[in-house]
């Protein structure tokens, strides 16, 4: 038969290694891209728990401090094979202190990259350096920052002070499909965020696809019965699922003033909360968790008492398959991956109507959309699935239609590959054409 055709090397730089929807994102595309045909790294600012995932698949991991002096000659050094590395499949050494390859699978090392997948607008730096070496990407904005707030976002939210606004403004400016660089959106709305930073011609909007299969498998193979009993629900309990990273901007302290009122003002004695994504990184979330944690404890131990708060976990299918209801009451979110997860297990979502949500959730069809940072509308749509079952099985069945119609993970896994490809094949026409006027002007010279 005929020989696969050869891909050229990826670089996937994330934002981090820590367990969140963008790097979920990451790890269900490179899965399905990366192999026999394309050989990827990815390249992080720090170590995290998700760095075993990706090993998982054969793929390299080097953790580049932005930290360190030189960090940017480093990642351009890096991208064009310079920096006079060997493979990490070769096992060479010389990486220095502002690089560490971890696990085994295709290194960067001296052959640089043919093409780089920027995840998230925190890897604008490393667009940057794409561009001005002629190096096709993608890159991929999972947030919706406004534009004003770049740097509060960047530096106090997620702690990259080394992105400033003038190299995220930079980077959306100098986005070119005719020199091989797109911009993608996981929904439209996001994409209107940022009109007027980036060339309409650059963007594309892809919505996040969630393995299906996987959660299938999970579902045909799994006790709802058992998996509840081990998390220590009855078949009676009405449990309410809120997952995400415990912070500010997924409101969970919303979550739990609703609970608190829905069990002491409303009488829903049955109801039980489960949070999960406590993580003790950052200070401000550590801080925001102590507050949620003081709400229920001020609203009683009897409320105190049904609510469970969870670390963030590796595997999460088993939670969708215990809840009721699933809260994302975010109060800045663009499109998580938690909507479209939930929906695959038939669970009704109550959400912020923010951002991209809409675009998924149809109030009063899959699920309610409520005013996001409002208690009230929160405490009130709970009281209202909780109260009908009937229409907690309706909203359920329609969110999985909408997931296999809307989120397939294989209609997004074509398409970024498609755009790897076309962003690929433009860098190298664009080449050509440069060295083919460079002969020419020669040959007329001569």
């Amino acid at each position: 038969g005929r020989r696969q055709r050869r891909r050229p090397r990826a670089a996937a730089f994330s934002h981090s290694l820590e367990r969140n929807g963008a790097n979920n994102f990451l790890l269900y595309t490179v899965r399905r891209m990366a192999g026999a045909s394309q050989a990827f790294t990815l390249v992080s600012p720090s170590d995290g728990p998700m760095r075993a995932d990706f090993e998982a698949l054969g793929i390299a991991v080097v953790v580049v401090d932005p930290n360190d002096a030189g960090y940017l000659a480093r990642i351009r050094a890096m991208l064009l094979g310079t920096d006079g590395e060997a493979d990490a499949d070769a096992g060479g050494e010389g990486a220095g202190a502002a690089a560490t390859v971890v696990g085994s699978g295709h290194g960067h090392g001296r052959r640089g990259f043919g093409v780089v997948v920027a995840n998230t607008i925190m890897r604008a730096e490393v667009v940057r350096i794409a561009q001005q070496a002629s190096i096709p990407y993608v890159w991929v904005i999972h947030e919706a920052w406004p534009r004003a707030e770049f740097d509060h976002y960047a530096a106090k939210v997620f702690q990259m002070a080394h992105i400033k606004p003038s190299i995220i403004r930079d980077a959306f400016a100098a986005a070119s499909p005719s020199h091989g660089g797109v911009v993608v959106f996981p929904a439209r709305v996001q994409r209107a965020l940022y009109d007027g930073l980036v060339a309409d011609d650059a963007c594309r909007v892809v919505y996040n696809g969630i393995p299906l299969e996987s959660i299938n498998v999970f579902r045909a193979s799994s006790s709802r019965r058992a998996v509840r009993a081990a998390l220590g629900y009855g078949d009676d309990d009405f449990v309410v699922l809120h997952l995400g990273t415990i912070c500010a901007r997924k409101a969970q302290q919303v979550t739990a003033t609703a609970f608190a009122r829905l069990r002491n003002e409303h009488g829903c004695k049955d109801a039980k909360l489960l949070m999960v994504g406590a993580r003790y990184i950052r200070d401000h979330e550590i801080e925001y968790l102590a507050g949620v944690r003081r709400i229920l404890a001020d609203a009683g131990d009897d409320v105190a008492a049904a609510a469970t708060i969870l670390d963030i976990q590796s595997d999460v299918l088993r939670f969708y398959l215990a809840a009721d209801i699933v809260l994302v009451p975010s109060l800045n979110e663009v499109l998580p991956l938690v909507i479209s997860e939930a929906m695959a297990f038939e669970r009704p979502v109550v959400a912020s109507a923010i951002d991209g949500i809409p675009e998924a959730i149809d109030d009063g069809v899959e699920g309610l959309l409520v005013t996001a940072g409002s208690a009230d509308e929160l405490t009130a749509a709970i009281v209202r699935l909780h109260n009908d079952a009937d229409e907690r099985a309706r909203m359920g069945a329609a969110g999985r239609k909408r997931v296999v119609r809307q989120f397939s993970y294989e209609r997004m896994s074509r398409t970024y590959r498609e755009l790897l490809d076309g962003v690929t094949a433009t860098a190298t026409a664009v080449r050509a054409g440069k060295r083919a006027a460079a002969m020419a002007d020669e040959a007329a010279a001569g």
